[in-house]
Parts: C-alpha cells; sequence; structure tokens
C-alpha cells in the first residue's frame, strides 16, 4: 500500500506484556502484510515498549536496524517555539534523549523517574552520565565503564545496542521523516473536541457507554482550570491520578487517544483515518477506535492509572514475537516488480485516508508478495531444466567423442568420460550458466537453493502471521471504502 502510517499501539502508556506483544505484531502487520511504512516518534524511540522490545533481542535488533535504512521504519522530526520566540527543530533521535537525559539528571527531580522504555532511573546518574556521553561521542563502548558493568552485563550490553541503533538511525537518510512545516493541532484542542463527542448518538443501545463517557468528560471538565500546561498529557495524567475523581479511568483512557490523535496530526505526509475537514467522519472514527480501547482497558490488556515503576526488566517473552527476518528479506526485494513499484510510487503523493482503497491496494501488495516469493521457485525451475538438458546433451557428446576417438584409433571408456566431462560440464556448462547468470540476475545454484528453502519458510511464516492487530476502521459508517 505504501502509505506512511502512525501506529497507536506503540503509544509509550501500553506497556503491560499483551500490549508488548500487540505493538510487535501490529508494525509487523502494517510492514509485512500491508505494505507500509510506520513513522515513530522520538518519543517511542525513547518509551515504547512495544518498539524497543525488538531491540532488547540481540538476535531481532538488526533486522529492526536494516526496516530503517530501507525507509520502513522513519523517526518523526518536529518542531517548537522556544521561550525566545525562535523556531527549533529537533531533527535526530540522538539529539531528543540526550536532551531527555539531561532533564532526568536536573536537580529539579526529587523522586525517582524511569524511562518507560530503558532500564535506567534517574537515581542511577552515572550510568545516565555516561548513556550521554556514549551518544554525544558515538562509542557505545564507553558504557563498559559503569562501575557495576560484570553484574549487569545483561543490562549493559542493551544499552549498548540501543546506542548502536539510535546512531545509525540518527544518520540515515530514509531513517528521518521530515519536519511538518504546518503546526499540528495541540493535546488541549483535541480534547475539547474529544468532550464535546456526541455519545449518545453514535453509541445509541450502548446506554453504559454513554453514561460512563458521561461522567469522564465531568471530570475532565473539573480538573481542566487547574492544568498548568494542557498541550502535556503526563499534567492531565498526574491530576486524575492525584485525586482520583469519579469517571477518572475513562478520563485517562479519552486523553489517551486525544495524544495519539495529536502526535500523528504532527507527522509530515501521515495517512489518517478520517477526513480533516470533516467532524463528523472524525468523531464516526473516535467512536469506533475508543470503544476498542476501552474494551481492552476492561479486559485488563492495558492498565489505567497504573503504579509507579521503579524497576525495569528486559522482555523475555519471545513466543508469538514477529520474525523480523522475514520482514527485512520481503523489502530487500522491493523493485523487482517493477510496474507495481511505479503505481505504488504514484500513491505515495495521495492524501487519501489510510482506509481509502484499502482492499484493491492490499491486493496488489499480496500479489507482489506471492510474485517475490514464487521467483526462488521459477529459478529453480529453469536450473533443473538447464541441468536436465545437460544430463540428456551429455550422452549423445559422449556417444559423439567415443566414436570420433575410435575412429581415429584411441581411446577407452575412462579418456571418453574425462574429455565429455571437460568439455561439456567444465567447459560447456559453466559458460552457459554464467552467461544465464549476467543475463537474468541469477545466483549460483547453492545460493538458489537456500533462497528457496527461505522463500518457503517466508511463505509460512506471512502466512500465519496475526492479522488486525493495527487499527482500521471497520465498514460500518466508513465513507473511505
Amino acid at each position: 500500500m505504501n502509505k506512511l502510517v502512525y501506529l497507536e499501539e506503540l503509544d509509550s502508556v501500553r506497556n503491560t506484556p499483551a500490549e508488548i506483544k500487540l505493538g510487535q505484531q501490529a508494525l509487523y502487520e502494517e510492514i509485512v502484510i500491508n505494505g507500509n511504512k510506520v513513522a515513530l516518534t522520538f518519543n517511542q524511540a525513547l518509551d515504547s515498549r512495544a518498539f524497543l522490545s525488538a531491540i532488547e533481542n540481540e538476535q531481532q535488533h538488526t533486522y529492526i536496524v536494516e526496516l530503517f535504512q530501507k525507509g520502513y521504519l522513519r523517526f518523526s522530526s518536529f518542531a517548537y517555539m522556544q521561550k525566545d520566540g525562535t523556531r527549533f527543530v529537533m531533527g535526530s533521535a540522538s539529539q531528543y534523549i540526550q536532551n531527555a537525559i539531561q532533564k532526568a539528571l536536573d536537580a529539579e527531580h526529587q523522586e525517582t523517574y524511569i524511562f518507560s522504555g530503558l532500564p535506567i532511573t534517574s537515581k542511577e546518574e552515572d550510568l545516565l552520565r555516561l548513556l550521554n556521553e556514549a551518544i554525544q561521542y558515538s562509542n557505545p563502548a564507553i558504557l563498559e565503564r559503569y562501575s557495576k558493568y560484570k553484574q549487569d552485563k545483561e543490562r549493559i550490553d542493551y544499552l549498548q545496542r540501543y546506542v548502536k541503533t539510535v546512531l545509525q538511525m540518527s544518520v540515515e537518510k530514509l531513517a528521518n521523516n521530515p519536519v511538518k512545516e504546518t503546526p499540528g493541532k495541540p493535546l488541549e484542542k483535541f480534547i475539547e473536541e474529544l468532550m464535546q463527542f456526541p455519545a449518545e448518538q453514535h453509541w445509541a443501545g450502548k446506554p453504559k457507554l454513554f453514561a460512563s463517557y458521561k461522567e469522564a468528560v465531568c471530570c475532565l471538565k473539573t480538573i481542566q482550570p487547574d492544568i498548568k500546561a494542557p498541550n502535556n498529557r503526563s499534567n492531565w495524567h498526574d491530576k486524575l491520578q492525584a485525586h482520583k475523581p469519579a469517571g477518572h479511568l475513562m478520563a485517562e483512557a479519552i486523553v489517551n487517544v486525544a495524544y495519539n490523535y495529536t502526535v500523528e496530526d504532527s507527522i509530515a505526509g501521515i495517512s489518517k483515518h478520517y477526513d480533516d475537514n470533516d467532524m463528523n467522519d472524525f468523531y464516526q472514527d473516535f467512536a469506533h477506535r475508543f470503544e476498542k480501547y476501552w474494551t481492552e482497558c476492561e479486559k485488563g490488556i492495558h492498565q489505567l492509572c497504573p503504579p509507579k515503576k521503579t524497576a525495569h526488566e528486559l522482555y523475555k517473552d519471545w513466543k508469538g514475537m514477529p520474525h523480523w527476518a522475514t520482514a527485512t528479506r520481503l523489502v530487500a526485494n522491493r523493485g523487482v516488480i517493477k510496474h507495481l513499484e511505479k503505481k505504488e510510487s504514484l500513491e505515495a503523493t495521495s492524501t487519501d485516508t489510510y482506509e481509502t482503497n484499502f482492499q484493491s491496494e492490499k491486493n496488489r501488495w499480496n500479489t507482489r508478495t506471492v510474485l517475490l516469493l514464487c521467483m526462488q521457485f521459477v529459478i529453480a525451475i529453469i536450473i533443473a531444466f538447464v541441468i536436465h538438458g545437460f544430463n540428456e546433451t551429455s550422452k549423445a557428446v559422449e556417444d559423439f567423442v567415443g566414436n570420433a576417438l575410435s575412429t581415429i584409433g584411441i581411446g577407452g571408456d575412462n579418456l571418453t568420460i574425462f574429455i565429455t566431462n571437460f568439455l561439456l560440464y567444465t567447459v560447456g556448462f559453466g559458460t552457459i550458466w554464467s552467461l544465464l547468470q549476467m543475463l537474468l540476475n541469477l545466483p549460483d545454484i547453492a545460493e538458489n537453493l537456500k533462497k528457496l528453502a527461505l522463500s518457503i519458510y517466508d511463505g509460512f511464516i506471512i502466512a500465519t502471521a496475526p492479522r488486525q492487530k493495527a487499527y482500521k476502521r471497520n465498514k460500518k459508517g466508513n465513507k473511505h471504502e
């Protein structure tokens, strides 16, 4: 489909084990199953457990780096106005993370602060400074100076992988999405629009959901005047968790959904799930999105008002997690099917919503994927025909050589076989196969057998990968499908 999308499933507050797995599966679905590119915020690079879990895995993180290099994962740059009125562009993940580390080291932080996605707290000042130096001087080995390195090797090894990933992504051209020139809608504006959401109209027949939403809106209106920086989600969370007024859990869920709308709106070239110029379409999207999210909250998949964490454990439940090696092999072959690529490049400039032409574009992506996987079978068939042809030809050549040698009074079976093998296989087969490799860009036989086995494996992985993990609007009331 070749659209640039933002995934709310990678939100930094979604950090339960079930959400980490769900976020990884949604990311895999968008890239491999749907053929889209995914935009990540710098905040997610620091705090999203769902995203960072792949880097925690020593075997998987190299594949994540490759997806950034290919442009299928991108960090979204952003700009903001400084106190002196000048516009500042945060252009790289390394720059953002260094700023975050400085804030964590700030003397004003009186309680323990922990990065949601990194195994480190503000109390570990020595380690924070080493992490900052490792990024600043592009030298992950600096982290080995940590006094507890030997006792804490697993954690430090992960931080080193993290630093390597951040540094590589900060210099990769395709890994960085350009800054959006026009400012996006602020968080407070989205929250105010959601407080005006006509719940009774969209949730007719669901009186419990409507009543709870109405109570949550009253809760938000009550605390709104006391929030000094209303465009900071944490301030809303802190106020709700400090006082826990009636409806505070659903109120927090509303703020989280509003935050993800805000982030999505701040990314250049993003494909949204609603029409910017149609408030009713926005409300229809919210009705479906929020109901899905609230159901996850009720089931315990997402934990609202979670207790403050004082420790971080590396994620190790890899069962059911995506096979990122398959993803990198699939995108590495992009451009092989030229006519499909041309169509996709034209669509990439479109301002259509995510759901516009979803099924037809997905069908074309699936066709392209099947063709790429079947190419190895075609090459294997070509090789089989060539070998079969030489085997059949060898019999005729052997008879010819034997008769020729007998005519001049020399030879024997062994000499005949030697000359036949030399002419046919060493000279003939080698020359013809080299020409075929050059003309058709074919791999050697051993390499092709390896690729054939991988194609069969990748086909199985893609066919059995979980679907419908990434958010998509339902067809009911959706004018874009």
